[in-house]
């Protein structure tokens, strides 16, 4: 189970890549992390491709909705989710993630397109453009494998 953040703090971005299995303990772990990496930064827009996740077997709910609401308040911004299509059980734990942190942000969505989870996350087409650009910086080499970003 791997977790690959990549924060870009003068666009206010943090793109963030799970793959592989996802269970309770690293699930939990994750959280913690995430909020000592996004720490203060204001207006945060943040895109968790989960589109990589293999196996779910280990992560219940509960541990989903606990982890959820360990994150620090960001009433400011905004998540989108990137879901494989073809999942519905990796949809309906991001929607068990999605339960309660109404109060922690802004707002927050699932999304199968990525152009959509973008369009969505950014204020204008040049801040999309700009996202755009960080996220295929990161991810050029496995592009051509996912055939989908």
């Amino acid at each position: 189970m791997g977790f690959t953040r990549h924060l870009f703090e003068d666009d206010n971005f943090l793109f963030t890549i799970i793959s592989g299995e996802l269970e309770n303990t690293s699930f939990k772990k994750h959280i913690i992390e995430f909020n000592s990496v996004a720490g203060d930064i204001p207006h945060l827009r943040e895109l968790v491709d989960c589109r990589g996740i293999t196996n779910l077997d280990n992560l219940t709910v509960g541990a989903t909705v606990a982890a959820s609401q360990q994150e620090d308040k960001r009433p400011d911004s905004l998540l989108a989710l990137l879901v494989p299509e073809s999942n519905p059980l990796i949809y309906g734990m991001a929607r068990s993630y999605l339960a309660f942190p109404q109060f922690q942000r802004q707002d927050a969505n699932i999304f199968t397109d990525y152009d959509k989870a973008l369009s969505w996350l950014a204020i204008n087409k040049r801040e999309k453009e700009i996202f755009n650009k960080l996220v295929h910086s990161v991810t050029a080499p496995s592009l051509n494998s996912q055939n989908s970003l």
